[in-house]
């Protein structure tokens, strides 16, 4: 209902302006006040908030059904062909550090068969990583005891993230890296790219931000796109490095732009070279 992130932001903001506008948006979508109708949008939600969800469906169920159709006999065949036996995999001892990459689709017990291989070597330690806490809660109900799982910013934040816990914010704001930048070189757009090379950086392997991370091109405020020079990618880059030495300093939370972020400690932990100290906890 709120079309621009800037209306947006000064909303949050709590702008008395933009609060009266925000608030008549909403009136006027029938979000707020009285409903009009049984059919409004409010009494839609309702309704569907109200609804109770089926009992999950049974995947053996699935499975005797689909068995019926005619062509379940050429899919299990495909199947089997594209995966490998996994009787040799579940027999495969992991003596020396292994890595493999397992390319197989959706469904077809990728995780049942980490959890059988598991059940049957309850004296290792393992590690199962995943990506979201919903994934890891899934897999913590699944996996026998010998396995601990965890998300990747779990692990980070107990080894770096917690530090930050006072000074922690969800993501880089732009509106807030522009009060933080040098007289002169502020501005939603600068702020913006410079917003694109710390997320660069973050996600990269690179242990210090350089005109790598700073992106090709931005979109000016009319809408054109602008190659960003070699002289302009320093500046980007070196600012970008000033705002994150203060996003890594404990104590600096002047500025809303200091404030760490959840991949900006698990980037500090993944240059704190990690594999040790977790080779220390698990097999």
């Amino acid at each position: 209902f709120v079309p621009f992130k800037k209306q947006y932001f000064r909303y949050t903001m709590r702008e008395k302006e933009m609060v009266l506008e925000v608030n008549a948006t909403l009136r006027n979508s029938n979000i707020r006040g009285p409903p009009p109708s049984e059919h409004s949008l409010r009494n839609l939600v309702v309704l569907m908030a109200q609804h109770k969800a089926r009992e999950r469906v049974r995947p053996e169920d699935v499975l005797e059904c689909v068995k019926k159709h005619r062509l379940f006999p050429q899919a299990e065949a495909s199947i089997r062909l594209r995966i490998p036996d996994i009787k040799k995999f579940l027999h495969l001892d992991i003596e020396v550090p292994l890595t493999f990459l397992s390319v197989i689709p959706t469904g077809t017990g990728k995780t049942t068969t980490l959890i059988k291989y598991a059940e049957l070597r309850p004296h290792i330690r393992f590690l199962y990583v995943a990506f979201n806490s919903s994934v890891a809660s899934e897999a913590r109900r699944r996996f026998p005891s010998n396995v601990d799982c965890k998300t990747v910013h779990s692990l980070a934040y107990r080894d770096v993230g917690w530090r930050y816990k006072p000074k922690m914010t969800p993501n880089l704001y732009p509106f807030s890296i522009n009060f933080a930048l040098p007289a002169g070189r502020g501005g939603f757009v600068r702020a913006k790219v410079i917003a694109t090379t710390l997320s660069a950086f973050m996600a990269s392997a690179d242990p210090t931000i350089s005109t790598r991370h700073v992106p090709f091109d931005y979109v000016t405020h009319k809408g054109r796109r602008t190659v960003i020079d070699s002289e302009n990618q320093q500046l980007f880059a070196q600012d970008a490095q000033t705002i994150w030495g203060k996003m890594t300093d404990i104590n600096e939370k002047s500025k809303r732009a200091y404030y760490m972020t959840h991949d900006g400690y698990m980037k500090l932990w993944q240059l704190s070279k990690p594999k040790r100290r977790l080779s220390d906890q698990y097999d």
